[in-house]
């Protein structure tokens, strides 16, 4: 009997102790649930707080951003950029249209239709040169003769052999007004010139001179014009030269409530060119006339540098414009990529009778770096400062694409190469730093080969440069 009721008592105690945490777990449970929905609550607040208390309404000011242009970036980017191009070597033959300059494609009228017309520029032939007398180790943009060819050219279907008098062909040729009164196969009469309207009593100053309407006469038919001091009188159509400059009087028009003349002025209005004509007296342009184009191509060579200024047709330094007639359009010399470079010293050096080329500078072989490697010339191998071989013909140039290469002739970095004895190089023995067509400067090869030590700097990367159409 009371076995079992110490029995019950224990399953009692049981009971009240498992009753006892179901009723804690249900106190914390009740306690907990309301602080959730008051922070819910709380946070529901503070966005209808934030939504009806909007912030102060800023005005959104646009802002341009500041392009940063790093030092390894081609240096100009107006126009239509040509780039990619490297030393001495000529750019391809190549026809640019509206399609990236600014230039006319479109339709021009004769007899009463319309014809398509479009203009072209013609590029080849445009080298980027070092090291030719008075460069003094600067890089210039050279033109070849026939480098540059500008045209005008009309769709096959306008016979141009039907140009006469009455049914002239009008157009702007480089900037000017052309009008064709002939078309012979590679001959052509035209009228050009600067087109004016001007008023009775008006003056403009064409070419330096001042151009007066003075009267028109009572029949309306008879215009005077006076260039300076000189006076001539005109019909309708008719040309003159007045005071070295001249005139074509296209229009005459009077009337109650206005009185004017258009003319086309310029020192030769009307002329007859053929093909191969100059495009004006000494100038460095001739004019090229097919069936159905009319053009200009670059006759004179650009490649001299006259730091007195005397030869006409230099060579262009960086910055520098190439323009066409009328600064129609320009080529500018953007100049090269920079890019960093390695400087390597080369001497001659003797350990324990044993000849060597010292060369001084940052080097890798696997995974190994070196300030310092000697090339033994008698095997043309590669040593590191305690002459422990490196490698039997080559070793890389650190922070370039470049190696060191030997082999019986000389030590070879890209396109420079020097003799064992550093008294015999493939750029000669001029006074001027010296640039390789793939960068690789060497400076003062004169002094280099007497002293027989080297100074060069080689670019990470071989050197580009560009061009841009404007």
């Amino acid at each position: 009997m009371t076995e079992k009721k110490v029995s019950t008592n224990k399953v009692l105690t049981w009971l009240s102790i498992i009753l006892g945490i179901f009723l804690v777990i249900a106190v914390i449970a009740v306690m907990q649930a309301p602080k959730e929905i008051i922070v819910e609550k709380e946070i529901i607040k503070e966005v209808i707080v934030e939504v009806e208390v909007p912030a102060p309404v800023v005005p959104i000011v646009p802002v341009v951003p500041t392009e940063v242009v790093e030092e390894s970036t081609i240096y100009e980017k107006i126009g239509y950029l040509i780039d990619e191009l490297f030393l001495s070597v000529g750019l391809t033959e190549e026809t640019y249209s509206d399609r990236e300059i600014n230039l006319f494609d479109g339709e021009v009228e004769f007899a009463g239709d319309d014809y398509d017309a479009e203009e072209t520029l013609i590029l080849k032939d445009i080298k980027l040169m070092a090291n030719e007398n008075d460069y003094e180790g600067n890089v210039y943009m050279t033109l070849l003769e026939g480098a540059v060819e500008y045209k005008l050219v009309f769709e096959n279907d306008l016979n141009t052999s039907l140009i006469d008098e009455d049914d002239t062909l009008e157009f702007e040729f480089l900037g000017m007004n052309y009008e064709i009164s002939n078309w012979d196969d590679t001959e052509v009469t035209l009228t050009k010139g600067s087109e004016e309207k001007l008023l009775v009593g008006e003056t403009i100053t064409i070419d330096g001179k001042e151009v007066s309407l003075f009267a028109i006469d009572e029949s309306g038919e008879k215009a005077s014009i006076t260039v300076g001091d000189e006076e001539k009188v005109f019909v309708e159509g008719q040309t003159k030269t007045v005071n070295d400059l001249e005139i074509k009087v296209d229009t005459i028009f009077d009337s109650e409530t206005a009185s004017y003349v258009r003319l086309v002025v310029g020192e030769e209005v009307e002329t007859t060119i053929e093909t191969t004509d100059e495009y004006e007296e000494d100038s460095a342009w001739n004019y090229v006339i097919t069936a159905n184009t009319i053009g200009i191509i670059l006759v004179e060579e650009h490649s001299e540098v006259d730091l007195d200024g005397d030869e006409e047709f230099q060579a262009f330094a960086k910055g520098e414009v190439f323009y066409l007639p009328n600064e129609y359009l320009g080529i500018v010399f953007n100049g090269m990529l920079e890019t960093d470079t390695e400087e390597y010293n080369l001497e001659l050096d003797e350990k324990s009778s044993v000849e060597y080329v010292r060369v001084d500078g940052n080097f890798e072989s696997g995974l190994e770096d070196y300030d310092r490697v000697y090339v033994r010339t008698d095997n043309q191998s590669i040593y590191n400062r305690d002459l422990e071989f490196i490698h039997a013909s080559e070793i890389e140039l650190a922070n370039t694409d470049s190696k060191l290469i030997t082999n019986a002739t000389g030590l070879f970095f890209e396109d420079f190469n020097v003799n064992y004895a550093l008294d015999t190089t493939n750029v000669g023995t001029g006074d001027e730093e010296y640039l390789t067509d793939f960068g690789i400067k060497v400076m003062n090869p004169e002094d280099s080969v007497e002293d027989q030590e080297f100074n060069i700097f080689v670019p990470e990367e071989k050197l580009e440069g560009s061009i841009s159409l404007i």
